[in-house]
């Protein structure tokens, strides 16, 4: 006697399993959340510090230069978002970081009263 298909799978033909299996990662996807384990976070903490060591060598305007900072983490975010994650920033990434380019100018460019 022929097998009976059911409504829900006739017409599918079975398909070997190719999927192999991926390599281990170091993220964990929690809730749609990359957390990463605190040995690979070790390099982002290390050269946080280093990077917070270093704006206490200027004695001038040491905020100006973290929004400075600022900004060019925002734009290079999105590079990345564009070239490593192959999605092309929308509208609104553009305009968040026009904003975000726009309050950097203000703070670091703006005219102060001496």
């Amino acid at each position: 006697m022929p097998a009976m298909s059911s409504p829900a799978t006739a017409g599918i033909a079975a398909r070997p399993a190719t999927v192999a299996a991926s390599p281990p990662r170091s993220t964990t996807r929690m809730a749609g959340i990359g957390i990463t384990r605190a040995a690979d976070r070790s390099p982002s903490a290390a050269s946080l510090a280093l990077f917070a060591w270093l704006l206490t060598l200027h004695t001038e305007a040491a905020g100006r230069t973290y929004a400075a900072y600022g900004g060019v983490y925002v734009l290079v975010a999105l590079l990345w978002l564009w070239g490593v994650d192959g999605i092309r920033p929308d509208h609104w990434d553009l305009i968040g970081a026009a904003l975000v380019f726009a309050g950097l100018a203000l703070i670091y460019f703006g005219p102060r009263g001496s």
